[in-house]
C-alpha cells in the first residue's frame, strides 16, 4: 500500500526526500507534499529494483523455453545405458 501511495505521490503530486523525518515546527515541513527519509526511499528502490530484476529473469527464461518449442528442439539429453 505505501508503494501505491509513493508512486501516485511521485507522479500526480509532490515529494519530499529528507535525511531525517521531520516535525511540524520544522521550517521545512510542509502540509502539502509526501516526505519521506533518504534510507526508507532507498529501501523502497532497492526493492523495485530486486522485482525488476527477477521479472527480466522469469521473462527471458519464458521466451527461451518458447523459442525451444517453436524450433522443435527437445529439451532432453540424450543418454546411453550400457548394461555388461
Amino acid at each position: 500500500m505505501q508503494m501505491a501511495i509513493l508512486r501516485n505521490n511521485i507522479e500526480h503530486k509532490y515529494f519530499k526526500i529528507h535525511s531525517h523525518m521531520l516535525d511540524k515546527k520544522d521550517i521545512f515541513y510542509d502540509d502539502f507534499a509526501y516526505s519521506i527519509t533518504e534510507s526508507d526511499f532507498m529501501s523502497k528502490i532497492c526493492y523495485i529494483m530486486k522485482c525488476a530484476r527477477e521479472a527480466l529473469i522469469y521473462l527471458s527464461l519464458a521466451v527461451n523455453i518458447e523459442e525451444n518449442k517453436s524450433n522443435g528442439k527437445d529439451t532432453k539429453i540424450p543418454f546411453k545405458l550400457i548394461i555388461y
